[in-house]
């Protein structure tokens, strides 16, 4: 959120943000998802995955009588165990406590939902025939359970606090035309996957009284023939049901309207339903009869929660960190920061917007943008920062690739310029209007310091 300051430690990326107040890290090797596997081969048309905590259930169309497995993701090598047998294509499950509700698209009339007790292993018949039409997904939310009608392109609810044995579903909204496939809530909104309509709506503010309209959200955005989704963050995943080798999995921010769909891996053969676990993702591929697994990149960890305000700069001393908290007015410290949960004090208060940090030798500099300021303080006693450089002298331009220039200067200055480990790279003397060629030097911060004892950083582009 807003990310600012940065920096290395071996393959983790430090970086503050702004305005989520905290400092995050992520390792950066792995910044791309890995290839597909196999994970369960031999299947008859699986059609959906859904995961409650180490249970996979992996509902199979089949032909003859669809399935329900489940697999056991703790176990070092998967296997299947049949749980429901002779179902008329099972679309997908939803555990509420101890019952897992089980969707059947073709029923006696329409589709039914039945009820599995987890404890004693009994399936009863919940809801048969309409409202339902090809039922296809559930989602739960508080005690109302919502059902997506495939075949009328309904939503339904059922109230399961009245614990009624069989329900009528009410019927709340139209999803729209295109084929519904999946649904997921987004705090108060809704996104449907429209097969036919290639593209993935949205209904906004779906769960209050107002009136709600469906926006086809990305239909203009490369979305193709999505399927089974889900959502991290503001991207959403989901399946483009293609035969192989067409079949992808892709990824869209929900944030923008205009944002464009990327793939994630390619490959498969008719990805329709998806699952995730962790950074696991796993994918059942119709076409192919089988589940495939693929990892996502991971997601930044967060370091410093608490304590502050607004980081902004942060830079590294030793196993030290040290972070300037812009509206907080202060330098933060974090002593041991690669320690699992690290502790964050005030080192330095009372500063007037500190928008970076630069640690040298055992010197902290501190650029105080409230004042125009740059101060220094000496790490070994924390003292009260000493201001080396006022808004009256300076270097422009800055970030400059080739020359730049000293404001202010009385008479002729010796300079030395030092890189961010401290290393000198180069030296010399600058009058005022003269220039400073700095086009051989390496791309990156510099600190040059002044006979006069003035220490002004710059950065060669």
């Amino acid at each position: 959120n807003i990310p600012e300051g940065l920096f290395f430690n071996g393959n983790d990326l430090y970086f503050s943000q702004r305005e989520g107040k905290k400092i995050s890290k992520i390792d950066v090797t792995n910044s791309t998802a890995s290839a597909p596997t196999d994970f369960i081969t031999g299947l008859n048309q699986p059609s959906a995955i859904d995961i409650y905590g180490n249970d996979m259930y992996i509902s199979e169309i089949g032909i003859g009588g669809g399935k329900l497995y489940k697999v056991d993701l703790s176990a070092p090598t998967p296997s299947l165990t049949t749980v429901l047998s002779n179902l008329s294509r099972p679309n997908g499950t939803l555990l509420s406590n101890n019952t897992l509700y089980v969707i059947e698209s073709v029923g006696n009339d329409a589709g039914k939902i039945s009820k599995l007790n987890l404890s004693t292993n009994v399936l009863t018949e919940y809801i048969n025939g309409l409202p339902l039409d090809w039922p296809i997904d559930l989602q739960l939310d508080g005690n109302n359970l919502y059902i997506l009608n495939n075949g009328s392109q309904k939503i339904l609810k059922v109230d399961l606090s009245l614990n009624e044995a069989n329900p009528t579903p009410t019927e709340l909204y139209d999803s729209g035309s295109g084929h519904s496939i999946r649904f997921f809530f987004n705090n108060n909104d809704l996104y449907i996957s429209k097969l036919h309509f290639k593209g993935i709506s949205k209904i906004a503010n779906f769960k209050s009284t107002a009136a709600n309209v469906i926006t086809e959200f990305h239909s203009n955005s490369g979305v193709m023939l999505p399927a089974g989704m889900f959502q991290m963050g503001n991207d959403i995943y989901y399946a483009e049901y293609t035969k192989a080798p067409g079949g992808k999995v892709l990824k869209i921010n929900v944030s923008s309207s205009t944002s464009k769909a990327n793939p994630i891996v390619s490959g498969l053969d008719q990805p329709f339903g998806m699952a995730m676990k962790g950074n696991d993702v796993y994918v059942a591929e119709l076409g192919g009869g089988k589940i495939s697994k693929f990892t996502l990149p991971p997601t930044p960890t967060d370091i410093v929660t608490t304590g502050l305000t607004s980081p902004t700069g942060i830079d590294v001393s030793g196993s030290t960190l040290y972070i300037s908290d812009y509206n907080g007015g202060k330098i933060s410290r974090v002593i041991n920061y690669t320690q699992n949960t690290p502790n964050v004090t005030d080192a330095i208060t009372g500063l007037n917007k500190p928008n970076a940090t630069m640690v040298l030798n055992n010197d902290l500099y501190i650029a105080e943008s409230g004042t125009g300021k740059i101060l220094k303080v000496n790490l070994s006693t924390l003292s009260s920062p000493v201001e080396v450089l006022n808004k009256e002298q300076g270097i422009y331009p800055n970030p400059s690739g080739d020359f730049i220039s000293i404001s202010n200067l009385s008479n002729s200055t010796d300079y030395t310029i030092y890189n961010v480990q401290g290393k000198e790279v180069k030296r010399g003397s600058v009058s005022e209007g003269e220039k400073v060629n700095i086009s051989k030097l390496s791309k990156g911060v510099y600190l040059m310091k002044l006979s006069n004892g003035n220490k002004i950083k710059f950065i060669k582009e």
